[in-house]
């Protein structure tokens, strides 16, 4: 290259260089020592640190976690590597399979064997429960009327009037218990049947 000095090494071991430097050296070394100094360009220099100007601090190694959580602190789920806690969810991710084939038992095929299958039909399923919770309530709602009106059945009072009887004698009893009452207990019922007329005053 154009602008940096050559020197060639001496063809014998024990002549001398042409330009001074130690017998046996290569160009680069030549021209780090200085012994080949380019007139264009004053010769490199190695740059050393400087004494006065302090070194930085370094930095402590972060003590292993069985010294920071104590000998206890690992469980079945975590192993060390090197200085950190790599967390794994092996025992966790079993139990939340197994509750999920659990809860998919009785399913026909694969549909309680495999994992897939069974998260898609326990998910629909407890689509269907929330449903259901609530159209219970008016299925139920609607027999404890059927009841109590197959009761009042030659009563002479219409299942509307009954109910607005007992409100007005201020008798605090709902759809289910009257219902119940009208299976297991007709001679209470029909008490209860007498007092309505009275409230209403028929």
């Amino acid at each position: 290259m154009p602008g940096r000095p050559i020197c060639s090494p001496p063809r014998t071991p024990n002549a001398a260089a042409t330009c001074g430097a130690p017998v046996g050296c290569t160009p680069s070394t030549r021209v780090l020592l200085g012994a080949c100094p380019d007139r264009n360009r004053p010769p490199h220099r190695i740059r050393r640190r400087s004494r006065t100007r302090p070194a930085r601090p370094r930095k402590p190694a972060p003590a292993p976690p069985c010294a920071i959580l104590g000998p206890t602190a690992l469980h079945d789920g975590a192993s060390v590597e090197g200085d950190t806690v790599r967390a794994r969810s092996a025992v966790p991710r079993t139990a939340r399979r197994n509750k999920i084939l659990k809860a998919a038992r009785g399913q026909r095929g694969g549909r309680h064997r495999q994992y897939k299958l069974a998260m898609e039909t326990v998910r629909r399923g407890r689509v269907y429960s929330f449903i259901g919770r609530r159209l219970r309530k008016r299925d139920f709602r609607r027999l404890w009327i059927v009841r109590i009106g197959a009761a009042l059945e030659g009563s002479g009072l219409a299942y509307s009037r009954f109910m607005n009887g007992l409100r007005r004698a201020d008798i605090p009893l709902d759809r289910k218990m009257l219902s119940e009452i009208a299976i297991h207990d007709p001679k209470a019922f029909g008490e209860l049947i007498n007092a309505a007329r009275k409230a209403l005053g028929t």
